[in-house]
């Protein structure tokens, strides 16, 4: 057979392939003898390309979007000056896809302390960027995933930061795995990552807690909650705060990190209380009235996040207590 019969042979086949797959697949990127289609119905991308014997080869990845979890975090300050973290996640029954691994970005975890469940196990990869030296922790089933309604727990670890509202991500699913020869070739390849790949790099991200705000030993006030402040101006940033306190809860805050750059605990621990005040709803120029659907006060900050606050301040409080005894 000639070339030229063989190309045609070759694109009738990935036509074929892809019809089989999916009536409604869109073709996103042909090169070849490659090609890489969407199939909304289902929401996934079909991989299709010639193999090394002129076979065609077909791989189905699913994005992240299809996976419904909840994740759940206990956390506690331990007497060796460390945070325990435990995750527990469950597979909501609505969702498309099982749980296969999922990953988050942590900085100073213990990784001797590090707990995996059974059937799975961890991969941590340090940055070595002194600019940057968060850690990616990830979990990966080795055998059976998470079904949907399931759920696993026991990932532990042991951390010197306290814990951010911050994010755990979800990982997609593929079909027909790793390649069994060369597969897609180049172009096709560098399509899938940059435009498709890229865009899903991270995973689906579920808001949670993760530790993020590095605790130096000696205890550095001012180190630690400059990083603390700027948290909280991330969160007012992204809405997590009511527009009511933001302004109060800032000017507060900063007040704090003002009197410790002065070395002054005295008036920090005051202006400390005030904000814990604000973030407790105690707050008399700031209680807020408004009632929700069960008849109870309306939170003027995400739930979760308010827990997260109150620890790290009763956390910081303690600490500048000490010093202040010490002085």
């Amino acid at each position: 057979m000639n070339i030229l019969k063989q190309n045609i042979l070759v694109t009738f086949l990935i036509a074929l392939v892809l019809f089989s797959s999916s009536v409604i697949a869109e073709i996103l990127f042909t090169h070849e003898n490659d090609s890489i289609a969407y199939d909304e119905s289902n929401n996934h991308y079909i991989i299709t390309y010639a193999g090394l014997q002129g076979e065609i080869n077909e791989v189905i990845w699913h994005p992240p979007t299809d996976i419904n979890v909840e994740v759940t975090t206990k956390y506690k300050a331990l007497k060796n000056g460390r945070i325990k973290y435990e995750y527990r996640i469950k597979v909501d029954k609505t969702s498309k896809l099982d749980l296969n691994s999922f990953q988050f970005y942590a900085l100073a975890v213990d990784k001797d302390s590090i707990k995996v469940p059974n059937q799975w196990d961890l991969f941590v990869r340090d940055t070595y960027d002194s600019n940057d030296p968060e850690q990616l922790i990830s979990w990966f089933t080795v055998s059976l995933p998470t079904h949907a309604g399931k759920e696993v727990k026991d990932f532990n670890i042991e951390s010197m930061s306290l814990p951010v509202y911050g994010v755990v991500y979800t990982s997609g699913k593929t079909e027909g795995l790793a390649y069994v020869d060369y597969g897609p070739n180049v172009d096709t390849q560098t399509y899938f990552n940059q435009e498709i790949l890229s865009k899903n790099f991270d995973g689906k991200g579920i808001n949670t807690v993760v530790p993020l705000i590095p605790i130096s030993i000696p205890f550095k006030s001012v180190e630690t909650y400059t990083a603390f402040h700027q948290s909280l101006l991330d969160y007012i940033e992204k809405g997590f705060v009511d527009a009511r306190i933001a302004t109060s809860l800032t000017d507060t805050s900063k007040a704090v990190l003002t009197a410790l750059t002065k070395n002054d605990v005295k008036d920090a621990l005051s202006n400390l209380k005030a904000v814990k005040k604000l973030i407790e709803g105690e707050d008399e120029n700031h209680k807020n009235h408004d009632k929700n659907d069960a008849g109870k006060p309306q939170l003027l900050i995400v739930k979760e996040l308010r827990k997260i606050l109150k620890f790290n301040l009763k956390f910081i409080e303690k600490k500048l207590k000490g010093e202040s005894a010490d002085d």
